[in-house]
């Protein structure tokens, strides 16, 4: 369960990274709020609908939080992840507003992992590749549609995770104090556990090196997760009020065990991040 984790990439890209920064951006004013379980739904965008009761702080509806012992639930899931080769991964979220979407392939028979993706944010669409522990980005005008290698030492522990789905659910089982089986439900066309989990948020922030603190945070976050025969998490679903408005992160695996190749862009397509200086 406690693997290699790869280096750096886009904070926007992560289920927890940008949850807690999502989060945390209120934390000056926003008081902890009560905890539940999502009420999942068939897309992200569906379940973000927006809760006119809702407060201002960061907030999950009161009442349901997962409480069964999650022996059995981690056994399977930290199993399913350890077996896990070459997989390919979506990302959506909804954050006050802003829709999110993130798309590539994870390669875990390298060492460290290789990643690589497409985001799509604001109208623009970022590509990043993670390759012998090198970040590389292609911002579009804002690099001259080159790659811009990224200074590792932007990135961070929280940063670290946010392009690898794979590396942030490993850092999610950690923190993980309760499991609760609700049912089980088609997902890739193939049946899945689902189950309602219940994360320390202190535990996952320290575990993701943040220092942004949890105020303004519950205790602890719920999320879905469904697992496939295997163990392995096929889909991952948190879903909160942030600010007052529906936030949802939801990440499909599939593809599992496919042929990858993720290379290094070629040396004459790489330059430095803009306004970073020389970082090669």
């Amino acid at each position: 369960m406690r693997t290699s984790r790869t280096l750096l990439t886009i904070a926007a890209a992560s289920a927890l990274s940008l949850g807690l920064a999502a989060c945390g951006s209120d934390s000056d004013e926003a008081a902890a709020p009560e905890t539940t379980s999502s009420e999942a739904s068939s897309s992200p965008s569906e379940s973000a609908s927006s809760d006119d009761t809702a407060s201002d702080d960061v907030s999950q509806d009161a009442g349901s939080e997962a409480t069964g012992d999650p022996s059995d639930f981690l056994d399977a899931y930290a199993q399913g992840l350890e077996d896990l080769t070459t997989a390919s991964f979506s990302m959506t979220m909804d954050l006050m507003g802003q829709q999110t979407t993130s798309n590539g392939v994870l390669d875990y028979t390298t060492t460290p992992p290789s990643t690589e993706m497409t985001m799509d944010m604001m109208g623009q669409s970022l590509q990043m590749r993670m390759v012998d522990g090198v970040t590389y980005m292609n911002m579009g005008e804002m690099t001259q549609n080159m790659w811009a290698e990224m200074d590792p030492a932007m990135a961070g522990a929280a940063g670290a995770q946010s392009s690898d789905p794979v590396a942030q659910m490993r850092l999610l089982a950690d923190a993980i104090t309760g499991a609760d089986l609700v049912g089980e439900e088609d997902v890739n066309g193939a049946p899945a556990d689902r189950y309602s989990v219940t994360v320390d948020t202190t535990a996952m922030a320290s575990g993701m090196g943040t220092d942004m603190g949890t105020a303004g945070l519950p205790d602890a976050i719920t999320y879905d997760i469904w697992l496939d025969g295997e163990g392995r998490p096929v889909k991952t679903l948190m879903e909160m009020e942030v600010g007052g408005q529906a936030t949802s992160t939801e990440i499909v695996l599939s593809n599992f065990g496919d042929d990858v190749t993720i290379e290094a862009p070629p040396a004459d397509q790489i330059t430095e991040m803009p306004g970073m200086g020389n970082v090669g």
